[in-house]
C-alpha cells in the first residue's frame, strides 16, 4: 500500500491539472501578492501571449485605476484581501483590463486556502461581459420607456401651446410686411416656436414615441434636398461637400426622420467646429453580414471627443456644453431614428482628429405606398377641390385659441367656417347644417371625435372627415382609436401643411 501513494498523488495531480487547464472560467493562484499559477483560459481571457506573460504582471496591473463604483482598485482589493482571512471564500464581481486596455468585468471567486506561511488564494473568473451588456440594454430600454411616458404624456400639452404661438406670429408676420421691424420680431417668435416644436419633436423620438409609418424614399435625394437648410444652420464658415453614392438608393424610413437625423448631426458638428471648418458627406452602398445597406459617412475636422465622452454620446441627455446651451438629446435621437428603421450607428473620433458618424440603413428593393397617417395631400385635395364652391367647414376643437387659428387659416382662403367645442354641440350643428368637410380634434371632453363620427354615421350622414390631434400614436390607440386607417393631420401644424 505504501508503495501505491506516490502513484496515486501522481494521478491526482494530473487530473487536477487537466481539470484545471479544461475549466472554461480562468483560474489563478496567488500567494504572497503575486499570481504562481493560471490556466490558459485566464491567458485568452485577458489576450496575453502565454502564461509566462502573464505571471509576470502584478495583480495591481490587471485591473484599472478606478472600479465601476468609483473605489480605487488598489484599495477595494486591499479590503477583499484583508476580509477573506476572516471569512475564508468570498464571491464579487470586478473589472479587469486586458493586455490591449479592453476591460472585462468578471465575476470573481476566491477562497483561501491555509498555506505554511500564511494563505494560498483560488481565484476564478467568469466572464461576465454578455450579463452586463444585457443588463446595460434592459437598463436603457426602462430609462427610455419612462422618458417616453414623460414624453408622450407633454406632447399633445406642449404642441397645443405652440401651435397658436407659431401660428399667430406667422400670420402677424406676414401681416407686417410694410413694418420690416415689426416683422422681423414676428419672425423671431415664429423661429423660436419651431425650435421649440423641434425639442418635442426629439424627445419624442429618443423615445421611440414618434410612431409615424415608414415610407420608401431615394436616400440620395432626401439628403441633396437637405443639403440647402444644412448650410443654413451651419453658417458660412462651415464648408460641407456630399459625396452621393451615384446609385438610387431605397430606404424605408420615417417620412422627415432623415431630415430630422441630418439637421442634428450639423448641429453637433457645427458646435465642433467654433472657428469653422469641413463636415463631409459621403453616401455609399455596402454588405452587412451578406445584407445590402445604405451607408452614410458624416465627418467633420472639429475638436474631436476624449474616449470617455465618445462612450457617452448617444446617451439621452447627455451633454459637454454648459448649461443652456444644448439638450443632450441631438446625437441620442439620431441613434434611435436610426434604430427603429433597423439601422445601425456608430461614432468614432479623438481628440484633435475630428469625429465620423456611420449611419447603416437596409436597402429595400421594392416601392411602398406612402400611408394617409399624416394626410397633408388628402387635406389639400379635399379642401381645395371645393374652393370654388365657397366650400363650408365644420372645425370642431375644445383649445379654443387652435379653434380660432384653424377658423382664421380657413377663412382666409374664402371658406364658410363653423365651429363647435366638443362632439354633442356639433351633432346639434349638424341637424340645421350639412357641411362639405368636417376637421375634428381626436381627444375633447364630453364626446371626441371619433365618438362623434360613430353618432353621425349611425344617422345616416356621410360627410369627409379629417382628425386632428397632438397626441401620439400608442396614447390614441390607448384611447380606442386607429391612427393608421384615417385622414390625421398632427399638431402642431401650419397653414401651409393645411391647405397648400
Amino acid at each position: 500500500m505504501k508503495n501505491n501513494v506516490p502513484g496515486c498523488k501522481h494521478v491526482t495531480e494530473d487530473r487536477y491539472r487537466i481539470l484545471f487547464e479544461a475549466s472554461a472560467d480562468a483560474i489563478l493562484i496567488m500567494e504572497n501578492d503575486r499570481f504562481i499559477d493560471c490556466n490558459q483560459a485566464a491567458v485568452d481571457m485577458l489576450r496575453y501571449k502565454d502564461k509566462n506573460s502573464l505571471l509576470k504582471c502584478h495583480p495591481w496591473e490587471l485591473s484599472p485605476e478606478h472600479q465601476p463604483d468609483g473605489q480605487r482598485s488598489v484599495d477595494k482589493a486591499r479590503k477583499f484581501l484583508h476580509n477573506i482571512v476572516d471569512c475564508r471564500s468570498q464571491r464579487f464581481e470586478w473589472v479587469h483590463v486586458k493586455s490591449d486596455g479592453e476591460l472585462l468585468p468578471v465575476e470573481v471567486s476566491m477562497t483561501a486556502i491555509p498555506a505554511d506561511e500564511g494563505y494560498t488564494l483560488h481565484i476564478v473568473w467568469r466572464d461576465i461581459s454578455e450579463r452586463k451588456r444585457l443588463e446595460k440594454e434592459l437598463m436603457h430600454s426602462q430609462k427610455m420607456e419612462a422618458l417616453g411616458n414623460l414624453a408622450g404624456g407633454i406632447a399633445h400639452d406642449f404642441n397645443n401651446i405652440l401651435m397658436p404661438i407659431t401660428g399667430y406670429s406667422d400670420l402677424l408676420a406676414r401681416s407686417l410686411q410694410e413694418q420690416p421691424g415689426l416683422q422681423e420680431w414676428a419672425q423671431e417668435i415664429n423661429r423660436a416656436g419651431a425650435l421649440a416644436e423641434s425639442l418635442v419633436r426629439k424627445l419624442l423620438a429618443v423615445s421611440r414615441k414618434d410612431e409615424r409609418l415608414p415610407v420608401v424614399l431615394d436616400l440620395e435625394e432626401t439628403i441633396a434636398n437637405t443639403l440647402g437648410m444644412i448650410r443654413k444652420l451651419i453658417g458660412e464658415d462651415i464648408t460641407i461637400q456630399f459625396q452621393p453614392s451615384g446609385s438610387a438608393l431605397k430606404v424605408k424610413i420615417n417620412a422627415g426622420d432623415i431630415e430630422h437625423m441630418l439637421l442634428n448631426l450639423a448641429s453637433n458638428a457645427r458646435d465642433a467646429l467654433p472657428a469653422g471648418g469641413m463636415i463631409n458627406l459621403v453616401l455609399s452602398e455596402v454588405r452587412e453580414s451578406g445584407k445590402p445597406f445604405a451607408r452614410l459617412e458624416f465627418t467633420d475636422n472639429g475638436a474631436g471627443m476624449e474616449p470617455v465622452t465618445l462612450e457617452k454620446v448617444f446617451t439621452p441627455f447627455f451633454t459637454t456644453k454648459e448649461l443652456g446651451s444644448g439638450t443632450g438629446l441631438g446625437l441620442s435621437s439620431v441613434y434611435e431614428l436610426v434604430t427603429k428603421a433597423d439601422g445601425k450607428v456608430n461614432a468614432n473620433s479623438s481628440p484633435g482628429k475630428g469625429t465620423a458618424i456611420e449611419v447603416l440603413l437596409p436597402l429595400v428593393d421594392y416601392e411602398d405606398s406612402e400611408p394617409v397617417l399624416v394626410a397633408h395631400g388628402e387635406i389639400a385635395q379635399q379642401v381645395n377641390a371645393s374652393v370654388i364652391d365657397e366650400a363650408q367647414i365644420l372645425v370642431v376643437e375644445d383649445d379654443l385659441q387652435i379653434m380660432r387659428l384653424v377658423c382664421e387659416y380657413l377663412d382666409k382662403r374664402g371658406f364658410r367656417v363653423s365651429s363647435a367645442d366638443n362632439g354633442f354641440k356639433a351633432l346639434e350643428m349638424l341637424d340645421t347644417m350639412t357641411p362639405d368637410l368636417i376637421l375634428t380634434d381626436v381627444v375633447m371632453p364630453k364626446m371626441g371625435g371619433p365618438q362623434m363620427i360613430k353618432l353621425m354615421h349611425a344617422r345616416g350622414i356621410r360627410i369627409p372627415v379629417v382628425f386632428m390631434s397632438g397626441y401620439t400614436d400608442e396614447r390614441l390607440t390607448a384611447q380606442g382609436f386607429d391612427p393608421t386607417n384615417i385622414a390625421l393631420i398632427r399638431k402642431p401644424f401650419r397653414e401651409t401643411a393645411l391647405l397648400d
